[in-house]
C-alpha cells in the first residue's frame, strides 16, 4: 500500500493551497497489486469510489478532509467518486486521476520564453483528454505559491481543485467536468 501523508505535512500544505504538486498526493496510485485512490474533498462527509468492477468506501484519513481507499485492482484507470455531504450527492471524475495536459516540453519552452504557440496552451481550452470531455486550465504565474480552479463542477470550492505551483508555470491542468453548456 502506498504510505500515506504524514499529519501535518503535505495535507497542512494542501489545505492552505500551497503544495507544490497535488498529483503526488491525490489521485490513484499503484503500487503492489492494488491502487490507493485519496481525493479530497473538506465538505464531504462520505466518499466512495466507483470503478469497472465495484465500488470501494473511502476512509476518512484526515480530519481536514482527506480521503483514502485502497482498492484490489493493480493500476486502477478509470473510475469515479461519488461523495455525499450533508447539503448534497453528486457522482464525479476525480481531476487527479488524469496526468497532466502540459507536457515536459511545454513547460522547458514557457519557462524560456521560446513557445511559438501559448494561446494552445495557456487559458482554458475544451478538450478530449483521456476519453473524456472537460476543460484543461494553465496559467502563467512565476511567483504564485499556489493556483486553485473554482466552478460549477466543484461546488464553488477553492479548496478542492488545486493546481502545482513549479515556481514558473501554475497549472490546476485538467476539470473533467467542466465542459460547454447550451444554456
Amino acid at each position: 500500500m502506498t504510505p500515506g501523508p504524514e499529519p501535518g505535512s503535505e495535507v497542512r500544505l494542501l489545505v492552505q493551497g500551497r503544495l507544490g504538486d497535488p498529483h503526488h498526493l491525490l489521485g490513484a496510485h499503484a503500487e503492489n497489486g492494488t491502487t490507493t485512490i485519496r481525493a479530497f474533498q473538506p465538505e464531504a462527509d462520505e466518499i466512495t469510489v466507483a470503478y469497472p468492477g465495484g465500488t470501494a468506501p473511502m476512509r476518512q484519513a484526515d480530519p481536514a478532509g482527506l480521503f483514502e481507499a485502497v482498492v484490489a485492482v493493480p493500476d486502477l484507470a478509470g473510475y469515479r467518486l461519488r461523495i455525499r455531504s450533508r447539503e448534497h450527492e453528486w457522482e464525479a471524475e476525480d481531476p487527479y486521476r488524469f496526468s497532466p495536459t502540459l507536457g515536459q516540453l511545454d513547460l522547458h519552452l514557457i519557462g524560456e520564453g521560446t513557445h511559438l504557440r501559448l494561446w494552445h496552451r495557456l487559458g482554458a481550452r475544451l478538450m478530449e483528454h483521456e476519453g473524456v470531455t472537460g476543460t484543461a486550465f494553465a496559467v502563467w504565474a512565476p511567483s504564485a505559491a499556489g493556483v486553485h480552479l473554482v466552478a460549477d463542477a466543484n461546488q464553488w470550492d477553492a479548496r478542492t481543485w488545486a493546481g502545482p505551483a513549479s515556481g514558473s508555470c501554475s497549472c490546476p491542468g485538467w476539470a473533467p467536468a467542466a465542459a460547454t453548456s447550451t444554456g
